[in-house]
């Protein structure tokens, strides 16, 4: 009987469907299942007799290659009795020690923390420190691979080499990296949960410029002048330097507090009209696919004529953009309100926020499409959410 049960699991998606099975004998159930896989997410159920009752017990491996895990539902008796137990994912609240093929880059909201032998076995940030609770609580380990390019990737162009092609191509069956909610993605796809709302903005950079001015004071003499005549020269010499020092800082300090910067464009339509600004975004990122895939003409316009030319001159991360937006004369980008809050201080110039350039989007993690795991990762971090709240408040709180 046992490779009926191969046969049928080999040939039919177990978790499309609901099983019940009913034995009329007393068999074992590890012998007639100890080759067939039913998945993590399937719900399969055997009745079978024990004595004088018949016992409903629930099937499942959280592995192709790990145990088979038993788990007595309900019980009916000749009493007419009907016993029942807790729901599926409160049985199955963990992985068992599950190695996950887990795919990352190292960006701003996801760090590779540690490598060995240049592969990474550790990870960070905002994403990184949510998947680690996950995995914490699980009770499953990850076996991480890095993007070869570094890029998040689209999962539908064949010259893309992102975390997201990664798990399209079966490299990896998850990335938990700060991958944003898009339609193009979803096709290929599934999103664990939305984790973070966020704004993409257009940041300009303009600077101000100020004459500073070298004050070289009178050094002392070692012999002190004993004429008043020569005695009043350096005290109106120290006077003047003083005045002088004190009417500068509280010019800069007024320029500073008081300067309204003009910015050179408000919206997308006016940096089109304006033409000569050049715009960074990261290649194959959620940003480039929102405007490439935008219903919206004056946003395909923006892809077409300032991003899709970027050629050789893409930059490879957040950081280097910004870096380019203060040294580069006329750059902007648009960048997520969480990751330039999180490297803003690692910046030597101002960036400003054009207030009417912005859309906003959805952060998330992806898993392959029809993962066994997807349900019970996002149960957990709906069950866990008083962890990741305090997880978010602790990023958020030094930029809020």
């Amino acid at each position: 009987m046992t490779h009926i049960y191969m046969q049928l699991s080999s040939d039919v998606a177990l978790s499309s469907a609901k099983w019940l099975l009913i034995l009329d004998t007393n068999s074992s159930l590890d012998e007639l299942f100890s080759k067939v896989n039913i998945p993590f997410d399937c719900e399969f159920l055997v009745a079978h007799p024990e004595g004088v009752k018949v016992v409903l017990t629930e099937l499942y491996r959280v592995g192709p290659t790990l145990p088979l895990q038993k788990f007595q539902i309900g019980e009916w008796s000749s009493r007419g009795d009907i016993r029942g137990s807790t729901s599926g994912l409160e049985r199955r609240n963990k992985l068992q020690g599950l190695i996950l093929k887990t795919g990352v880059l190292d960006a701003s909201l996801t760090k590779i923390t540690k490598t060995s032998n240049h592969k990474p076995i550790e990870v960070g940030g905002f994403f990184g420190d949510i998947w680690n609770i996950l995995q914490q609580t699980l009770l499953f380990q990850s076996d991480f691979y890095k993007s070869v390019d570094n890029t998040y990737g689209t999962g539908t162009r064949n010259d893309s080499y992102g975390v997201v092609d990664m798990v399209v191509r079966n490299e990896v069956h998850v990335a938990p990296v700060d991958l944003y909610w898009t339609t193009e993605r979803a096709s290929v796809l599934d999103f664990i949960t939305p984790i973070r709302r966020v704004r993409l903005g257009r940041m300009a950079y303009l600077s101000a410029s100020y004459s500073i001015m070298l004050l070289v004071l009178v050094a002392a003499c070692p012999d002190v002048p004993t004429s008043w005549s020569s005695r009043m020269v350096y005290l109106t010499v120290y006077l003047c330097g003083v005045v002088v020092m004190t009417s500068y800082s509280a010019s800069l300090i007024s320029h500073i507090t008081t300067h309204v910067y003009k910015l050179p464009f408000a919206n997308f339509q006016e940096f089109l009209s304006d033409g000569t600004y050049r715009l960074g975004v990261l290649p194959f990122s959620g940003t480039a696919m929102y405007f490439m895939n935008s219903t919206n003409t004056m946003l395909q316009e923006v892809y077409k004529n300032h991003i899709a030319p970027l050629g050789l001159d893409r930059p490879k991360s957040e950081y280097e953009i910004l870096q380019n937006v203060c040294v580069r004369p006329k750059y902007a980008t648009v960048l997520s309100t969480l990751i330039f809050q999180s490297l803003k201080n690692k910046l030597n110039c101002t960036i400003l926020s054009v207030p009417d350039a912005f859309f906003e989007a959805t952060m998330t993690m992806g898993i392959q499409k029809g993962s066994p795991y997807l349900k019970i990762l996002k149960h957990t971090y709906v069950n866990n959410y008083i962890s990741f709240f305090v997880l978010i408040f602790y990023w958020l709180s030094p930029f809020t």
